[in-house]
């Protein structure tokens, strides 16, 4: 059995609330909802739960600066108590002894990033939640994450190749590359299709690499300079990294590859379930077992939903769960509704729950 997720409602009854304003206004029976309303809808995203506990990202509407603040909450008695005061908490994660969340707080560490250096700094909420102290930092723009342990882990970096070129006509001098990008920011040459992505911008020539974290040492996994890699997901047992991946330079292609990578080894495996597909949405349901999402569009020609599988990583057994056509995940067909923020599937006693944006006909 498939549940819509709360927060699918949610979403909806803004827009409903929208429209039921504006079949009203002639009569004047209700006020129209203006601007200051929509400042006020708050979001939660990256709902997570760890020993009974559970924490969240809200966001709020930022009318002055035209941007959102987000900070890091817990539920405590039924109410949300704020555990960050920074407001650009985007994500997070558990450590053995707290949570761990990227924040950079040093201005001459702000201003190196604001002039284009790769930088992630990390803050630690040791256990009673008190002031944030600096966990790590990696020069690199890090992405996702996903933990061993404390000491080893995996993370995505966002690659750039035209800075990446730039770098190398400098000889590696990081400032030099800096000075170039500086000179060429009146204009762009854009040699890849897409070149534009909603809520990114310009993308070509940017590329999302995998990297491996061992007790200081950092080994680059992506063994192409325009892999792009999404939808990491580590099994319980930490023995199984389960990605999607695509390599391509020009025009991107609409499918990608599905990869398991063995934690000890870093043996790769690509499962080549149908002809054609595009794959996301990765979740463990046990060690061996996962559900994904697959879309199947390509092989037959026609615009359509990701369905929902549930793949064996030991037997290679494929079964689909649901085929997506009414509730796809996230932005689905037919649906100009943005389900804003990370969502992933989620499991309970009745079956998966996931955000959709498609309202009930």
């Amino acid at each position: 059995m498939i549940r819509k997720s709360l927060i699918t409602m949610y979403f909806l009854s803004v827009v409903s609330l929208s429209l039921y304003a504006a079949e009203n206004k002639a009569t004047d029976e209700k006020k129209p909802i203006g601007i200051d309303f929509f400042t006020e809808v708050k979001g939660i995203s990256n709902l997570k739960e760890k020993d009974g506990n559970i924490f969240f990202i809200l966001s709020k509407p930022d009318k002055e600066n035209d941007n959102y603040t987000r900070d890091l909450y817990q539920l405590i008695d039924g109410k949300a108590v704020r555990l960050t005061t920074s407001k650009n908490v985007s994500d997070y994660f558990f450590l053995n002894d707290g949570i761990a969340f990227r924040n950079i707080r040093e201005d001459k560490d702000r201003e190196k990033v604001r002039k284009g250096e790769q930088l992630t700094v990390f803050q630690k909420l040791s256990q009673g939640f008190q002031e944030a102290t600096e966990w790590l930092r990696l020069p690199y723009s890090v992405g996702n994450i996903e933990l061993i342990d404390e000491e080893h882990f995996f993370f995505t970096v966002s690659y750039d190749h035209q800075f990446a070129t730039w770098l190398e006509e400098s000889n590696g001098n990081f400032q030099d590359a800096l000075k170039k990008k500086e000179e060429n920011k009146d204009y762009r040459i854009l040699y890849e299709l897409p070149f534009w992505s909603n809520g990114r911008g310009d993308v070509s020539g940017l590329r999302t690499h995998l990297y491996y974290y061992g007790k200081g040492e950092i080994k680059p996994l992506s063994d192409n300079v325009f892999e792009n890699v999404s939808s990491l997901e580590l099994s319980p047992n930490k023995k199984t990294l389960v990605f999607a991946k695509r390599e391509y330079y020009g025009k991107a292609p609409q499918g990608n590859q599905l990869i398991s990578l063995n934690t000890e080894t870093f043996e790769r495996k690509e499962w080549s379930l149908f002809e054609k597909a595009s794959y996301g949405g990765v979740q463990f349901l046990n060690d061996n077992e996962v559900v994904l999402t697959i879309n199947r569009s390509l092989e037959r020609n026609k615009n359509e939903n990701a369905g929902f599988y549930r793949l064996n990583l030991q037997s290679g057994n494929v079964t689909q769960i649901y085929d997506g056509s009414i509730y796809g995940l996230g932005n689905s067909i037919g649906s100009d509704i943005k389900s804003g923020g990370s969502s992933k599937i989620t499991f309970d006693k009745e079956g998966i729950r996931y955000v959709s944006t498609v309202v009930d006909q």
